[in-house]
């Protein structure tokens, strides 16, 4: 199915009136409630904005994907919208939101949503895509930018529609010191360790780090009560010596950015894993962790 197929002209608005992101919403709802008009419009902008306060939908580069999973409706419900001065909101790159994609979808209808999602998401990260977009003066018009973009929702919801694309690696050569302000700075649990040519080596967790001071020279020492140092400052004491090829896993999972969702699923718990890694090429291109498939698949 085409990008352009997804867009009903009577559920575009070329010209939004809103000045925040909930009158943005409120204006499409009740264009919505215009062709359908037993929706409860009110209930479902509750809905949505609940769903925005839990976290925002804004991806970025002006592009924004509010939506609700309901049982008001039975079909997938999509909207688009188009702010050409642009409504402020919190933003990844503190840009306004111009483009506004409102979904309402039913429970059990999670594939189709996400690869529309991804579909759209592909076609916002392309250069030049917004102002294409706020080019068109008309309903045709905006809909032949989508049409014509080439890209095309997928049957099968895969790797490269949930992984993480901006992604925090060390080299071989980053030091302790410089791997643990990486996961404090960034507030994550690990990062992959790559080589110049784009290849994973090894991953570099949290768990490695606490690995590294309990030894098991230092746990033999608690059983026999040998008082040794305090393992954790004699780690610290060495932070610009220890390099991430010292403290890295090679016991890592990787797939391509074209396995299906669920097949990943699998391979995370057959792996007993949190993350994998995804490769195009034998080059590091993302990851997707075990938390995406809940937040993004089963929590919407």
């Amino acid at each position: 199915m085409k990008l352009g197929d997804l867009l009903s002209p009577e559920l575009v608005l070329c010209n939004l009136s809103a000045s925040t992101k909930k009158e943005a919403i409120a204006e499409m709802l009740k264009k919505i409630g215009e062709r359908y008009d037993h929706l409860d419009t009110d209930l479902l902008l509750e809905s949505v904005m609940e769903r925005e306060e839990v976290e925002p939908t804004n991806l970025g580069r002006g592009f924004a994907f509010p939506h609700s999973r309901t049982e008001a409706v039975k079909e997938m419900i999509f909207s688009l919208a188009i702010s050409r001065a642009g409504v402020p909101d919190k933003t990844p790159d503190q840009k306004p939101v111009n483009v506004i994609c409102l979904f309402l979808t039913p429970r059990n209808m999670t594939r189709l949503y996400l690869q529309a999602f991804s579909a759209l998401a592909t076609f916002a990260r392309k250069p030049g895509t917004l102002e294409m977009i706020l080019s068109a003066k008309t309903v045709p018009e905006l809909i032949a930018v989508f049409s014509k973009s080439g890209i095309l929702v997928r049957r099968e919801l895969v790797a490269r529609d949930i992984m993480h694309r901006n992604l925090i690696t060390v080299p071989p050569e980053a030091t302790l010191k410089e791997i643990a302000n990486l996961l404090f700075k960034h507030k994550i649990p690990g990062m992959p360790v790559v080589d110049k040519a784009g290849r994973v080596l090894g991953e570099v967790t949290e768990k490695e780090l606490i690995t590294a001071a309990v030894s098991p020279e230092y746990r033999k020492a608690k059983k026999t009560k040998k008082i040794l140092p305090d393992p954790f400052e004699t780690l610290v004491s060495k932070e610009d010596d220890i390099t991430a090829r010292d403290l890295m896993s090679k016991k890592f999972v990787t797939a391509s950015e074209a396995m299906p969702v669920t097949e990943l699923a699998y391979r995370m718990l057959d792996n007993n894993v949190r993350r994998v890694e995804i490769l195009k090429n034998g080059k590091l291109v993302g990851i997707v962790l075990r938390s995406d498939i809940v937040g993004k698949i089963i929590r919407g």
